[in-house]
């Protein structure tokens, strides 16, 4: 008669990620153009959503780095579309 015991210890780690977490992801992953497209698409494919133009001081208050810097967004970009910031590093005379 052999009698054997054995032990055997398994450890797991998982995440499950929701739909909207791997929307939020994708959008995420787009460059700029692309998600003007996108963003474009979702307010056709949904009347429920819609744009609000925003005044110079709402642009003061939602970048105020910008402003306080100096640095003020364009109203619009060429295609009449909001223009967002973009932080470009000070060039040192040289």
């Amino acid at each position: 008669m052999t009698k054997s015991q054995s032990l055997k210890m398994e450890q797991r780690i998982g995440m499950r990620l929701s739909q909207q977490q791997l929307r939020f992801v994708k959008l995420l992953e787009l460059n700029a153009p692309e998600l003007d497209d996108a963003v474009e698409r979702e307010l056709e494919d949904n009347p429920a959503l819609g744009v609000k133009e925003e005044t110079q001081e709402e642009d003061t208050n939602r970048y105020p780095l910008f402003f306080a810097r100096g640095v003020a967004p364009k109203a619009e970009n060429k295609d009449g579309h909001k223009a967002i910031p973009t932080h470009q590093p000070e060039q040192k005379p040289g």
